[in-house]
């Protein structure tokens, strides 16, 4: 809307608050991780690099900031890396970003290990419209909660059992799923809706 509007291109960038940028888009659209003033690691849950097109934790340590240095710093982020054989039509020679998740208190994570984002869950529920509105909330390994807000199209629980057994089909694996109906799913202090709610504990990535 804001291209359209001023008839401009509008371009993203990933920082952080502490002051940095990390990667930036370019004309075409991928994320090139500004290595001149930045060494990105991306880790699994064990503190190990993870292979380019794996999900990881990032780890961020800033190159140039020597009055208050940064390093091997824990962001509570997920992003996935590119391949190192993928080259970007802009020219730029940067490492590349394929994908940045979002925090890490937005996943489910299972008992065999999977990793399950945002996006396996809203894939399922855009197909769904007799649900309006939803949040997954997980306190253990074996089972979540989906909060939901009912739409005007939704006229009896088989929804629900629906909504089961697809995700039960994408996950292949036994996981207990719970619904709850309310009335209200309060946004994030920044405003911004919060599609999972993990309350399990943070991987601990130090050497």
């Amino acid at each position: 809307m804001i291209e359209k509007q001023f008839n401009t291109k509008v371009f993203d960038i990933y920082g952080t608050t502490e002051g940095f940028v990390i990667a930036g888009q370019c004309e075409h659209g991928r994320y090139h991780v500004l290595t001149p003033h930045v060494f990105l690691e991306l880790l699994d849950e064990q503190g190990n690099e993870v292979a380019p097109g794996e999900l990881g934790h990032v780890v961020v340590t800033r190159l140039d900031a020597y009055a208050m240095p940064l390093i091997r710093y824990y962001l509570g982020d997920l992003a996935i890396k590119a391949h190192t054989d993928k080259q970007c039509a802009c020219g730029r020679k940067y490492p590349m970003l394929e994908m940045i998740i979002g925090r890490d208190t937005d996943i489910v994570r299972t008992r065999s290990g999977k990793m399950l984002i945002v996006h396996f869950f809203t894939g399922i529920f855009e197909h769904i419209p007799e649900i309006q509105q939803f949040r997954v909330v997980q306190k253990d390994l074996d089972s979540i909660l989906i909060e939901y807000i009912p739409a005007h199209s939704f006229f009896n629980k088989g929804i629900l059992k629906k909504t089961e057994r697809i995700i039960h089909e994408k996950l292949q694996e036994n996981l207990t799923i719970y619904f709850q109906q309310v009335d209200r799913i309060e946004p994030t202090p920044s405003g911004k809706p919060q599609i999972i709610q993990s309350f399990l504990e943070k991987p601990n990535l130090s050497k």
